[in-house]
């Protein structure tokens, strides 16, 4: 199979997120720019240079609607989500483009119904107390701990590896340790059930009679980093990426930095690098 390079796999992505941007327009299903990329919308009008991934999120109702209704509009996409596949292997939806094989040794998955994808997380409504809030969170990210327990690979741990000096080094061996340990300990849980289970807690309360709201199935920033008042999503407002518009939340700022902290500052040149381990491919008799 032939390899795909990081500026031709940005390319497919683009090239996704435009068709899924139209399939939504056209059927009134709200979307927001997500995480990383509307980071890149801000403040590089495109892909942050050294990230190779696309982000987008959904209210709940309209999540459900674009996992039920999106395939068949396209000859090459695919989403798949637990609500459409129940073999799924992510808490999260992934539109894939099946011309592509995507090889990722970090967690375990079929080698059927993966390639170059863009992320769509589900955003849920929250309760109004504090107290409330903090539970749901705590539970979502001790749920989240469970499944990558029980779908990662043996693989080093990459946290610390855009740090500099020798206690990075240190605290990496660490955590691939406490990561090897939980994986051996936890390994036979069953993985699907756990995926239903964190997106049926998440959405315990209706999205539209919310005041507060989140993206809160994946908890990669910390559920907290996630929560913002429903009225920061609405109006939705256009922003360019890579020559294209698309929606994202009126509330970008806060949103941003309540997930980035100062965004607007580029880090530092060593950390300038992804954070993704996957090769992607094209399949065999596919002319890339």
């Amino acid at each position: 199979m032939k390899k795909i390079e990081t500026e031709e796999m940005k390319k497919l992505e683009l090239d996704m997120l435009i068709d899924v941007a139209k399939f939504c327009d056209e059927n009134d299903i709200r979307y927001y720019l997500s995480g990383g990329t509307l980071l890149g919308a801000v403040r590089h009008k495109g892909f942050i240079p050294w990230d190779d991934d696309i982000d987008i999120s959904m209210p709940r109702p309209d999540y459900l609607k674009f996992v039920s209704t999106y395939n068949g509009s396209s000859e090459f996409y695919q989403v798949q989500s637990i609500e459409n596949n129940d073999k799924y292997w992510r808490t999260f939806a992934k539109v894939f483009d099946t011309r592509t094989y995507l090889k990722e040794d970090a967690i375990r998955m079929p080698k059927d119904g993966n390639g170059v994808f863009i992320d769509i997380f589900p955003i849920d409504g929250l309760p109004d107390g504090k107290l409330e809030q903090l539970i749901l969170f705590k539970e979502q990210e001790f749920l989240n701990f469970l499944y990558h327990a029980s779908a990662w690979n043996y693989t080093m741990s990459h946290k610390y590896k855009d740090h500099l000096g020798h206690f990075a080094n240190c605290k990496g061996l660490v955590r691939t340790f406490f990561k090897f340990l939980a994986i051996t300990l936890l390994h036979p849980l069953p993985t699907i059930r756990i995926i239903k289970t964190i997106n049926k807690n998440a959405s315990k309360l209706e999205y539209e009679k919310c005041r507060y709201v989140g993206a809160i199935v994946d908890c990669a920033h910390g559920a907290a980093c996630e929560k913002m008042e429903k009225d920061n999503f609405e109006p939705r407002i256009k922003f360019i990426f890579e020559n294209s518009e698309f929606w994202g939340p009126k509330g970008y700022d806060e949103y941003l930095t309540n997930l980035y902290g100062d965004y607007m500052k580029l880090p530092p040149i060593n950390r300038r690098e992804t954070h993704h381990d996957f090769i992607a491919y094209w399949k065999e008799g596919v002319n890339g």
